[in-house]
């Protein structure tokens, strides 16, 4: 606790952010099925949630999708799919890449959606949205398994990427959970490749729990990100 306390004291002693670097990675051809233009609303946002810039077809540095349907009925369950490279609208264990379950209790049932991230080797992942619900189809709602939208997840560069290295120096290293939590305070702005490098834990969100992760590293309470 005491460590953790010390590190935040070093954020707010920070004086200037980092600059931003282009972000390698995002989504693009984000796409809404026409029949759903007016219920259907996808918002790409990074991993600080905040909503992201369209650039052209794309949106650098997204990590997560916002999705929203305004056409549903209070208390009523809504489940959404996300596929990957799916052509057969059949869910399986490999094409499967998220899934939720939310009860709406108005007009409009929201999620937030964690498609899995890709390296410079796969480059692209195509992603179709689906949505299903116990609503009862005649009331115009959607009910039945239903394409919704698409979307693609580049990526350009990121699989040299090691975790909890952010500072570039070949390891994990205090130094670097002090950049993470400087950047849970908005001390630091980290560019895309460390982003994929702080969220150790694969939450989709870099928070504190990354930071403590690359301590416990560090002092060897963990030896691999993959015990979280």
């Amino acid at each position: 606790i005491a460590l953790i306390l010390g590190l935040m004291a070093l954020t707010c002693a920070a004086a200037q952010a980092t600059e931003t670097a282009e972000p390698t990675s995002g989504f693009r051809e984000v796409k809404v099925e026409s029949a759903y233009e007016s219920g259907v609303t996808l918002t790409p946002v990074d991993a600080r949630n905040a909503d992201v810039t369209k650039a052209d077809v794309r949106y650098p540095g997204a990590v997560k999708m916002k999705v929203a349907y305004n056409g549903a009925q209070s208390g009523n369950e809504y489940l959404l799919c996300v596929l990957a490279d799916n052509e057969d609208d059949v869910p399986t264990v490999d094409n499967m890449a998220y899934i939720d379950q939310k009860t709406a209790d108005g007009a409009t049932v929201e999620f937030n959606a964690f498609p899995k991230a890709v390296d410079a080797q796969t480059k692209s992942v195509k992603y179709t949205v689906y949505l299903s619900s116990d609503a009862d189809a005649a009331s115009g709602s959607i009910a039945t398994f239903t394409k919704v939208a698409t979307f693609e997840y580049y990526s350009a560069g990121v699989s040299d990427v090691i975790l909890g290295d952010l500072d570039g120096d070949g390891e994990p290293t205090v130094s670097d959970a002090v950049m993470v939590l400087q950047s849970v305070v908005d001390v630091v702005t980290l560019d895309e490749k460390q982003t994929v490098a702080a969220d150790v834990d694969k939450s989709g969100v870099v928070d504190v729990s990354d930071a403590v992760a690359i301590l416990q590293y560090v002092v060897d309470v963990i030896t691999s990100f993959d015990d979280l």
